[in-house]
């Protein structure tokens, strides 16, 4: 759900400079904060993001999960077509985690060799690497009950999902198990 027009996404100093905003979806800040739906430490918002039309990470993510879906039915034996995959699987191969290690892979190449997931951990204020605007929790992650986000009211605030995780198989946001495997 949109909370502000995307003509307000970019502060003004970096309007000249940015062709893709990104949020912060998921950080784990401490070893003790660990949500465990997620495989990694920090996690950047694959649901809700802008682009130039033809920007270049657009074109290798897609690369890179058509690459992923492929390794999966290998791995499962099968064709795309009757894949099934699981909840994890749907993470890893097309959701926040491909969508984390790509960014991190499209700047690595772009010479950003030593830009890593911490680069993206408690951010208080919108960070640009390149080309890429990450923007800290609150712009697409407020409401949420981990990443120390605010619950409401954040002047941050951008978007804000509304968890429903219907993809997921019969899985409820506070269902007590995590419906990973």
């Amino acid at each position: 759900m949109a909370l502000k027009p995307i003509s307000q996404w970019i502060p003004e100093q970096y309007k000249n400079f940015t062709r893709v905003v990104i949020g912060v979806e998921y950080d784990q800040l401490n070893e003790y904060d660990r949500h465990v739906s997620m495989p990694h430490s920090i996690s950047l918002c694959q649901w809700t993001m802008a682009a130039t039309a033809n920007h270049p990470l657009l074109w290798y993510t897609i690369d890179e999960a058509m690459f992923a879906i492929h390794s999966l039915a290998d791995y499962y034996k099968t064709d795309v077509e009757h894949l099934a995959p699981t909840d994890k699987d749907v993470i890893v191969t097309t959701g926040p985690s491909l969508w984390t290690a790509t960014v991190i892979k499209h700047l690595r190449n772009r010479g950003y060799h030593n830009i890593s997931y911490s680069d993206f951990s408690g951010l208080k204020k919108p960070k640009l690497i390149d080309d890429i605007l990450i923007l800290p929790i609150d712009a697409f992650g407020t409401g949420q009950p981990h990443s120390n986000s605010t619950k409401e009211g954040s002047p941050d605030a951008l978007a804000r999902h509304q968890f429903s995780m219907s993809w997921r198989h019969g899985c409820r946001p506070d269902d007590p198990n995590p419906c990973w495997e």
